[in-house]
Order: C-alpha cells, then structure tokens, then sequence
C-alpha cells in the first residue's frame, strides 16, 4: 500500500482509557494506586473546534523520529481528529468547551507543539495562544508525577526500613 492511499485514521483506533466502576475488593486501593489510576486517565482541556483544528494541522505537519514517535504523532492526530467529528454541525467554531482527552495524548500534543517551528507574530502568537490552553492540564499531569514519585520513595524507604 502506498503513502498516499494509508489512511491512518482508519488503520488506527485510539486507546480510550476508562474508569470503569470496580467491584468492591477486600482491600481498596492505596493513595499511590489512586494516584496513578488518576494519572492514567483522561483529563479536561478548554478547546474551541477551532483549535482542535489548528492542532490536527500543526500535529500533520510536524516531523517525528522513530517508530515511537511516530506511534504518538498518529495516536495525538487520531484522538484530535475524533474530537473534531464529535463537535454539531453549525457548533460555533470559536466557543471553547471541556474536552476530555487521555493524559498521553495531552502530553504527545504538547511534545509535538514544542517542535514546530514558523515565522512571523501572527504564527507564534497563534501557537503560543494555544499552547497556554494546554498548560493547566500539563502542569496537573507533572502535579500527579511528583506526588507519585514522593509516595513511591517514601514506599521505598518504608520497604528499607521494615528489612
């Protein structure tokens, strides 16, 4: 199959990542596994149809490395792309809403934004404007990492001490 008929779209589904209503186990989970339960999952981004549009665009333009790379450009395009289907028809392309989106693709977007490069105010004020969109989610995604990491030290040196 050719580069030019490889519709990626329909190759590709995204992983959606749920929390789906557990039945009640003997123990429940620790604060770390709550933690990185929540770390997992999908988090909200205040989006407009236009800015979804504008990061599908970005996201098919930027160059990638690797098959790793590759495999995020696709997953970050696919998951934005379903976004955009889900927007009504005559929907006000500029009202921003809640979009929910896997904290993965969140943080493939923002890596991939970090390499696009252009020229001219106009094209960074637009990439800067949308970048900030996304950078309460990010900053809620590294807040999760660092009290993931404190706890699993702090099991760590638990685990030490209880030897």
């Amino acid at each position: 199959m050719s580069e030019e008929t490889l519709n990626t779209e329909s190759l590709v589904e995204e992983t959606q990542v749920e929390n789906l209503v557990e039945e009640p186990t003997a123990e429940p989970l620790s604060e770390l596994d709550q933690l990185i339960s929540k770390r997992m999952g999908n988090f909200t981004v205040n989006l407009a149809l236009n800015d979804l549009k504008y990061l599908r665009n970005k996201l098919n333009d930027v160059t990638w490395n690797g098959p790793n790379e590759a495999y995020l450009q696709i997953m970050a395009v696919v998951a934005v792309s379903n976004k955009i289907r889900s927007f009504e028809k005559g929907a006000d392309a500029n009202t921003r809403r809640q979009i929910s989106l896997p904290a993965t693709t969140v943080e493939s977007i923002n890596f991939f934004l970090s390499r696009v490069s252009g020229k001219g105010e106009e094209a960074a004020h637009r990439l800067f404007a949308v970048s900030m969109l996304l950078r309460p989610t990010m900053e809620e995604i590294k807040n999760l990492d660092s009290q993931i990491s404190i706890m699993q030290n702090r099991e760590k040196i638990q685990q030490e001490l209880d030897k």
